[in-house]
């Protein structure tokens, strides 16, 4: 976070742009059992990509006109929706997807009859289009930041953890949420699965109205209630800033005291990004 010096060399790894890409969905049924799923198939690396999200994070991403969009949206789309996609790359792209659909029917059939995968979200047309258009791009330019769609602020809590264990941190953050009269339905959460499954990427977004001031405190004291909980149960804050990052550090003295002793070895006067981190 530029304290201890300036980035002068990097590599960059390059590789090709799929040639073709198939988006699947699944509504999901059981959480747990969606887990299990992804332990078994994602370690034969058959998804480029691989997302679950809530119906409000999901809401948020695919309206098109927001103000009349969202709210039915939010209400009608699954509690949580999977989302994969096969890529065929430069070389027989469609042979390479027949395969991997192939290879996913095996597992689904023999192993988890129970999920049901499809290539539209049953009930949404359009939404395959939609999420395809947007794939390996950046959010547009002219469109509103889907975090901010909702209410105009979002707070956001991410951390490292094992896949088995994010059903626990989602009922831990909406057993929290609750006692701030917090509505449960206005919490985001989406869970991207990293290192093929061995850990994911859990993220809480909590919207809120940026011009309420009384409630944007109340946010504020909200997450810094959930964070030390969170933190105990082993979440990994790989990231932290702002008040988390102090707390982080104050839990992690020797790696805190190396940190530091670095610090003054590359940036003895402290002027690089002064303040930030344990600095």
């Amino acid at each position: 976070q530029g304290t201890m010096g300036a980035v002068t060399w990097a590599n960059i790894k390059v590789e090709y742009i799929p040639r073709v890409t198939k988006i699947l969905f699944s509504p999901v049924k059981d959480f747990e059992n969606t887990i299990d799923f992804l332990y078994r198939v994602l370690r034969m690396r058959l998804f480029y990509d691989c997302i679950l999200l809530n119906s409000t994070n999901l809401a948020s991403i695919i309206a098109e006109d927001f103000d009349k969009d969202f709210e039915e949206l939010q209400a009608t789309l699954p509690e949580w929706t999977l989302i994969l996609t096969l890529s065929g790359m430069h070389r027989y792209p469609e042979e390479q997807i027949g395969y991997q659909e192939e290879a996913l029917n095996d597992v689904l059939k023999n192993e988890f009859p129970d999920i049901e995968i499809y290539d539209a979200l049953p009930g949404f047309p359009g939404v395959a289009r939609r999420l395809l258009s947007m794939i390996g791009k950046p959010w547009p330019k002219d469109v509103t930041y889907w975090k901010n769609r909702y209410q105009g602020g979002c707070h956001s809590l991410f951390f490292i953890t094992k896949p088995m264990m994010a059903s626990h941190f989602i009922n831990t953050v909406q057993e929290i949420a609750a006692r701030y009269d917090y509505p449960i339905s206005d919490l985001g959460v989406y869970l991207q699965p990293i290192e093929h499954n061995r850990a994911c990427h859990l993220e809480f977004n909590l919207y809120y109205d940026p011009y309420n001031y009384y409630y944007a405190d109340q946010i504020r004291g909200l997450c810094n209630e959930i964070a030390p909980v969170l933190l105990e149960d082993g979440a990994i804050f790989s990231r932290p800033y702002g008040e988390l990052a102090q707390l982080v550090y104050d839990k992690a003295e020797s790696y805190t005291a190396a940190l530091k002793r670095v610090k003054k070895v590359f940036d003895p006067r402290n002027i690089m990004n002064p303040g930030n981190l344990c600095f």
